[in-house]
């Protein structure tokens, strides 16, 4: 493993943070796209509403034609607000879009750490039973020292320092992996 499972998890940390950042920019630029029209179709309206006040207080003659008109911006209206309708249908379809690819993301990262860990404690096992071989041979050693007998115990020292420090290398290399 080139990278800690703490490693792993502060990039995972990144990568979200990088993800909900851009979702968020994208929220605010589609809110303010739809702000703009809407204030547009708002203006629309008010002009709709003036000229049907003044429809009703003008005379025939001059009533027509603004019915006229007043008709023609009501079609504009409509159109805005059926454009405005679509435009925001648009911008949640991508939000919802952008937001199923960011949860898949963060699922296949979310599998990788956990099939890493996994991994890691499979591997710090297999390291730590052959520690526990080491183990079993120091303290036979140090029951040759006892006895003396089978060897002098200048090597048996010697031999039974090499193990302490194979093991402690061992037990520091396991203890890392799940730093």
């Amino acid at each position: 493993m080139t990278l800690s499972i703490k490693a792993e998890f502060n990039r995972l940390f990144e990568k979200l943070k990088t993800e909900r950042d851009e979702v968020k920019v994208k929220m605010h630029l589609a809110s303010m796209d739809a702000r703009e029209e809407f204030l547009a179709a708002e203006k629309k309206w008010e002009l709709l509403k003036l000229e049907a006040a003044e429809i009703a207080d003008e005379t025939k003659s001059k009533s027509e034609s603004l019915i006229a008109k007043a008709k023609d911006e009501s079609v504009e209206l409509k159109a805005s607000y059926s454009s405005l309708k679509q435009q925001l249908a648009e911008k949640q379809t991508e939000a919802e879009e952008s937001f199923d690819s960011f949860y898949e993301k963060i699922k296949t990262e979310r599998d990788e750490i956990k099939l890493k860990l996994h991994l890691a404690s499979m591997d710090a096992k297999d390291e730590f039973d052959e520690a526990e071989k080491k183990w079993d041979q120091l303290k036979a050693k140090v029951a040759d020292i006892a006895d003396e007998t089978k060897e002098s115990s200048e090597d048996v020292v010697i031999k039974a320092n090499l193990l302490t420090a194979e093991l402690k290398d061992s037990y520091h290399r396991i203890l890392k992996k799940f730093k």
